[in-house]
């Protein structure tokens, strides 16, 4: 990818949210001097981006906002030279994850949360984010939520995003989607990122919990290790 394509491609994609955010957060809120008003949108876009999650890695920063490797590695050091974010690493070549701190949450406006266990269930964590980031880039007539904003909507009174029903697993006690998407008619999609195997009638449970007239219409199921498959009911 050339130079001037990914710079056009970083602009396009975080110039909006600059713009929308730009009133909440100043330039010096994450280290720029006033005069580089546009650079500190752009690491605000990031970081409110990185806070939607538990974690996330440089490497799918690069994806969702169509840049290096090297830039967004660049962005998120900037940003925890600042305190706003965090990362860990538990091997040399695996790929460091990096989440909000409780200063970057304050800074943001949002709760804080307790750090992060990136060693736990890592796979799924990422894949999440590898999914829902794609989402961004390629339908940008939908608003794609993680697990966080659904909390945050039901929280406020925007609607039921949590599934009550029972699919003779752990969603008997109530179940956040991995992440949703709201389509412009009004119809909300649950997703669920599964990396195991289940049978056929866990799963139709499953989607039968999901779907009810006050939630979800839909619920595909993705797999880091196999296409998108489609459910509903």
């Amino acid at each position: 990818m050339g130079g001037g394509t990914e710079e056009g491609t970083e602009g396009k994609d975080l110039a909006g949210a600059g713009e929308r955010l730009a009133d909440r957060v100043a330039p010096g809120d994450v280290g720029r001097p006033r005069w580089q008003v546009e650079e500190a949108a752009k690491d605000e876009a990031v970081l409110r981006w990185v806070e939607r999650f538990r974690f996330v890695t440089g490497e799918l920063v690069a994806v969702r906002f169509g840049i290096s490797w090297q830039r967004a590695n660049a962005r998120l050091r900037r940003l925890e030279r600042m305190g706003l974010v965090a990362g860990e690493q538990q091997h040399v070549c695996e790929a460091r994850a990096v989440f909000i701190t409780g200063r970057g949450a304050t800074v943001l406006g949002v709760g804080r949360r307790r750090a992060p266990r990136p060693s736990v269930q890592r796979e799924h964590v990422l894949a999440i984010v590898a999914l829902v980031g794609a989402l961004e880039r390629n339908r940008s007539d939908v608003e794609v939520l993680t697990e966080r904003q659904c909390r945050r909507r039901e929280r406020a009174g925007h609607g039921e995003y949590s599934i009550k029903g029972n699919d003779g697993g752990r969603h008997e006690r109530g179940h956040w989607p991995d992440a949703a998407i709201e389509l412009p008619w009004g119809a909300r999609v649950a997703i669920e990122v599964e990396l195991s195997a289940k049978a056929p009638e866990r799963l139709r449970r499953l989607v039968e919990a999901h779907v009810t007239p006050s939630t979800y219409t839909s619920v595909p199921t993705w797999s880091a290790r196999r296409p998108l498959r489609g459910a509903s009911g």
